[in-house]
């Protein structure tokens, strides 16, 4: 019965060594077709297929370990039937006497390997893992496009290795039941792995085909944090296990993915259940008949909530103020559905894009109030201290000043010679003349509404028509911005500004046939960039200005004041001098004609003449004077002559009472 026994192991030995070389085999083809189909070669064009290479080669490695260890299993079994028939020889007398330790060593390296082992696999697996996310994240996008192997073979190519697969991860961990073939249920967890990821990457490919490529992208990416989480798994179970207390009878390789082990064997939890439970309750609540019912019953409620809830998805609605369009396996209706309530293909076949025609959307273009963990809202912006959480510059020309320009000399004065003098003249004034620019920082928002006659072409005529709307205001906002003067954006040119990138984006929006109407486009800030000392620099600067243009007004002004009364002055005094002059001219003429004219009359009557003179000189030059006559007839007369004013009238003085003239100067003396 011990011989029995001991072929029975043998057997067992070999059959293990022979389903583990047969599964090696079948890794290494699905790491071969993985590896150089999904990452060499652009036959798939699929990260998802090219990602699904990490559980075939971890597998292939997993599996090489154990086919090892069966192998010196095998050898181990064998050696155990040498050493009974050396100890029956040896009875009989018919053997040399011999060390054990030279003729049997299979069985300690066996258990040395078998010790070991399972350590240099867990870290193994974590560190390719680990290293080919790294590579496979430095490569997205490599696989993208169109591949040479049409969609629906490669599709079909991947769904056939995923079944194969999942028969041979099934098989594993169904012969992993038995303590002999305990080490296959990793190989078979990952073979399970891998036909799910090949699964997905057959469904990628499809929708890939059907003109749905963010399927591709979000299955890698699902995929990717997948093998992250797998990763540090290996990681930590290659950590805990050398601190963990282990029984003899342990036989759980240490390799093994506990998370994977809930989806290949959710036994395995439902006994972990019922265990602490019957520990916290005293008694065997497993053995209870409404555990077994629970326990039976689990898997098939589990399966009619998870149907419902995918039948569930078949019935969609579209909001109000929104249209939405049907898309089966990725492919779109030909009529655009209105508010309501719809029945459709369950996802992931089909589905309804909701668009929000009549709401008014949004993008800004320039800096961001929100980043990645940064966020800024201040309650009053101020442009010299930081008001963004990212900062976007835009070019912008500035107009030159008429003092920064100097009056050289003209070239054709300057001598002929070439000197090094006269070249770097020649390159400092090409410098000077170059027109100055500046970078300024604005947040423009734009505001569009999808037209609902133009929905088919916004959504379908461009991958990301938002994206691409925000891409031509960029553009047009930047071009505008480097033909601009800088001032005149920050003050009184926001206006212009503003309808002309307005006019243009609109009108390049109609070009393109995005199928969205521009609602406004508005100028929210405008200011220098906010750096160190920059703004108080150009502050500064600004003020400068300010004062020189208001210094060149106060000129301006006191030249307007000063010139026309300084013109007013020298009229004046030429209008007085030409009058001096012209009154000296004609008095001088006058009375040298008054002079002739009376020397003429002098010369005809002279007695005659002073005689008039005289009289004239009584009347007109003593009127108001009091005169006496007295006649010189008698040289031996006396007068007595009272000079006396009178203080009052007499009777006399009655018949002259004519006002008297006034006195004159002479007179008052």
């Amino acid at each position: 019965m011990e011989k029995n026994a001991k072929t029975e192991n043998s057997s067992h030995s070999t059959l293990f060594f022979r389903l583990t070389l047969a599964f090696t085999l079948l890794s290494l083809a699905f790491s071969a077709v993985c590896v150089f189909f999904g990452l060499f070669t652009g036959w798939f064009a699929s990260d998802t297929f090219a990602i699904a290479a990490i559980p075939s080669v971890i597998t292939t490695l997993y599996s090489l370990t154990v086919l090892l260890l069966a192998f010196l299993k095998n050898k181990s079994t064998l050696e155990a039937e040498d050493r009974i028939l050396l100890e029956q020889r040896k009875k009989t007398g018919r053997t040399f006497d011999t060390e054990e330790d030279v003729l049997f060593t299979a069985r300690r390296t066996y258990e040395q390997y078998r010790k070991y082992s399972e350590y240099v696999a867990a870290a193994l697996g974590a560190a390719f893992i680990a290293v080919a996310l790294f590579a496979i994240n430095r490569a997205w996008g490599d696989a993208g496009g169109v591949g040479t192997l049409p969609a629906k073979q490669a599709a079909l190519v991947s769904l056939v290795m995923a079944v194969a697969a999942v028969l041979a991860g099934v098989f594993c961990i169904g012969q992993s039941r038995s303590l002999v073939f305990r080490w296959l249920r990793p190989v078979g967890v990952w073979f399970v792995l891998n036909s799910l990821s090949l699964t997905l990457a057959s469904l990628a490919i499809v929708m890939k085909g059907n003109g749905l490529a963010s399927w591709d992208y979000f299955a890698s990416r699902f995929l990717f944090a997948v093998f992250v989480a797998l990763a540090v798994e290996l990681l930590v179970n290659f950590v805990i296990e050398f601190y963990r207390p282990r029984t003899k009878s342990e036989e759980k390789p240490v390799f093994e993915s506990r998370i994977l082990s809930v989806i290949t064997e959710p036994g395995g939890v439902l006994r972990n259940i019922s265990d602490t439970l019957d520990y916290q309750f005293g008694f065997q609540v497993s053995g209870t008949w409404i555990y077994r019912f629970l326990e039976r019953s689990i898997a098939p409620l589990l399966l009619m909530w998870l149907g419902l809830l995918w039948l569930a998805t078949a019935f969609d609605e579209v909001p109000s103020g929104d249209l939405g369009v049907m898309e089966v396996f990725g492919r779109r209706g030909t009529e655009t559905l209105t508010p309501g309530f719809y029945l459709k293909w369950p996802w992931p076949i089909g589905r309804i894009r909701k668009f929000p025609v009549d709401r008014v959307q949004e993008i800004f273009i320039g800096s961001q109030l929100k980043t990645k963990g940064k966020e800024k809202n201040p309650s009053v912006v101020l442009w010299t201290q930081p008001h963004y959480a990212k900062e976007v510059r835009f070019l912008v020309a500035t107009k030159p000043q008429a003092a920064d320009r100097t009056e050289t000399t003209p070239r054709s004065s300057l001598p002929a010679q070439k000197t090094p003098e006269t070249n770097h003249d020649a390159e400092s004034t090409a410098m000077t003349d170059e027109e100055p620019v500046s970078f300024i920082t604005a947040l423009l928002p734009v505001q569009f509404r999808i037209r609902p006659r133009q929905l088919m072409r916004y959504a379908y005529g461009y991958k990301d028509p938002v994206n691409t709307l925000k891409l031509i205001s960029e553009r047009i906002i930047t071009n505008y911005f480097a033909s601009t003067d800088m001032l005149s954006v920050m003050s009184d040119g926001r206006d212009e500004a503003v309808k002309h990138i307005t006019r243009a984006i609109r009108k390049e929006a109609d070009r393109m046939r995005l199928g969205v109407e521009i609602v406004a486009v508005l100028l929210l800030d405008a200011h220098p960039p906010i750096q160190d000392e920059l703004p108080q620099a150009f502050q500064d600067v600004v003020a400068a200005r300010e004062r020189k243009e208001s210094m060149i007004l106060d000129a301006k002004k006191y030249r307007a004041a000063t010139l026309p009364a300084a013109e007013a002055e020298a009229t004046s005094l030429v209008a007085d001098a030409e009058a001096y002059r012209d009154s000296r001219i004609k008095v001088s003429k006058a009375e040298s004609e008054r002079f002739l004219k009376r020397l003429t009359g002098y010369n005809a009557m002279p007695e005659m003449y002073l005689l008039n003179e005289k009289m004239r000189f009584l009347i007109k030059d003593c009127a108001a004077l009091r005169k006496y006559i007295v006649p010189n007839s008698t040289k031996s007369d006396v007068f007595v002559i009272n000079l006396e004013e009178k203080r009052r009238l007499d009777l006399l003085d009655i018949g002259d009472l004519k006002e008297p003239p006034p006195k004159t100067g002479e007179d008052s003396k």
